[in-house]
């Protein structure tokens, strides 16, 4: 692999923006407007990341998965990380002045938030080698008045999963999980992801059944649809299994198992909702680590303990559905008619960079198909670079399953993005009028529709 290091002078003024971008930008300029790098000079020797568990691996979780051990010695740039539990402490490490990391991993969480409060600044694609064999749609996610905020690195869909021996016929709606009736069908035996952007899902239910509503964007929603989803999650809660935190229990619980945080009472105790992208497993350590995807992929139990029932509908991303199959259970997925929903984690450069150069080589490096196999098979979701299914890196099954370089399913996903109070598009493309709902008031929402004992923020 080719990593490109021009010696020559490095127009991004780390001092600079140390001080904060704010100051040399207008009110109206986005974050890094007159800060992106044009070149780059030799690497500084060093390299703070942060990222969600999984996503920065050196082989001490598993001695076979280390992509950072190479890139060490390929380029002599030290990496050092911080794992956050939560997008919300990512945004937080992020955001706090005290600290300067050079790169963060985000989901889409944070990572509109972080463009927003200009915690980030505009990547250059023509210096990350590889960056054109990216996912044109992804590439686009992140981009903002012409500029790029971020080089995408993975991306996964919400599916809709059945038991074929017990829905029949097959589900074709989100319906199936909205509806009332429907629900009730399967009482007891759906299962949801527990976050707040699982309320998109509800969002686009009701695009269809409740077309009053105007709803377009099922990630920006005013006030008013923000409330009638919440209002489906609350009525369907009763019929709820599970709401799965980690991508194991989903599995588990198709299996006929659970966690034993499931049913109608949802999750336990006040832990904060997490993130819609696959957070990991974690050990009795409580470092999060992931599952890999391959031949020490979780084992899928013949029987759930005591004869208790196994989902039979609900929400899972491919991973959990590539599982199941390879166990041998009868879960299929299903696009439901109305759209399925998805997400992409990027990586971003800090508006406090202080080593540029090494964060440019750390962009090119994950962005290559070797090290997108690797991620791939390790947090089990899909590479941003089709090309990890070149050649005999990533297995066809694995890249069927996950409908990897399939441009015309990507082009259907709707991908999801943080919900902000701006919303639509004004004069010039910048944000609309601030008449939406943010991701503080969803995830305030999310608690209040699917567990009632928790405590929201504020």
């Amino acid at each position: 692999m080719r990593l490109r290091a021009k010696v020559t002078a490095l127009v991004v003024t780390t001092v600079l923006a140390a001080a904060g971008l704010g100051a040399c930008s207008g009110d109206d300029e986005p974050a890094g407007a007159v800060r992106v790098a044009s070149t780059l000079g030799p690497g500084e020797g060093t390299i703070n990341l942060v990222s969600l568990s999984g996503y920065v691996e050196n082989g001490g979780s598993d001695p076979r998965v280390d992509w950072v051990t190479p890139f060490e010695k390929r380029t002599g740039c030290k990496v050092g990380w911080k794992a956050a539990r939560s997008p919300e402490e990512m945004a937080d490490l992020m955001s706090d002045p005290n600290r300067r990391y050079d790169g963060v991993s985000a989901p889409p969480e944070v990572s509109g938030r972080l463009i927003a409060d200009r915690q980030v600044v505009a990547v250059n694609p023509n210096l990350v080698d590889g960056y054109k064999k990216l996912e044109p749609r992804l590439r686009g996610l992140l981009k903002r008045d012409g500029r790029f905020y971020g080089v995408p690195f993975t991306w996964g869909s919400n599916l809709l999963a059945y038991d074929t021996r017990t829905v029949q016929p097959a589900p074709s709606s989100w319906a199936a999980l909205f509806e009332p009736e429907q629900a009730r069908r399967y009482s007891g035996r759906l299962i949801m992801r527990d976050s707040p952007l699982a309320i998109a899902e509800a969002a686009l239910y009701l695009k269809d059944k409740e077309r009053k509503l105007h709803i377009g964007d099922p990630y920006s929603l005013t006030a008013k649809q923000l409330d009638a989803a919440g209002k489906v999650l609350a009525k369907q809660r009763p019929h709820v299994k599970e709401y799965w935190q980690l991508p194991a229990d989903a599995i588990s619980a198709f299996a006929g198992g659970g966690t034993g945080l499931g049913g109608a009472t949802g999750r336990s105790g006040d832990a904060p909702p997490p993130a819609s992208s696959p957070l990991p497993a974690p050990p009795s350590s409580g470092t999060a680590t992931p599952t890999p995807t391959g031949t020490d992929a979780p084992k899928v139990r013949p029987e759930g303990p005591g004869g208790e029932q196994s989902a039979a509908l609900g929400v899972v991303w491919p991973y959990q559905a590539d599982v199941l199959n390879r166990a041998g259970r009868p879960v299929q997925t299903a696009v439901p008619s109305e759209g399925v929903t998805g997400w992409m984690n990027a990586w971003m450069i800090g508006a406090r960079v202080q080593h540029p150069n090494c964060m440019y080589q750390w962009l090119q490096w994950t962005a290559s198909p070797d090290v997108q196999q690797q991620v791939a098979e390790w947090t089990g979701v899909a590479p941003a670079n089709p090309q990890a299914c070149s050649g005999d890196r990533l297995k066809r099954e694995f890249c069927d399953a996950y409908r990897v370089g399939d441009r015309g399913y990507l082009d259907e996903v709707i991908f999801a993005h943080t919900p902000a109070k701006a919303c639509g598009t004004g004069k010039k493309g910048k944000p609309g009028k601030g008449d939406c709902t943010d991701y503080a008031e969803w995830t305030k929402k999310w608690i209040e529709a699917t567990n009632p004992a928790r405590r929201g923020p504020g």
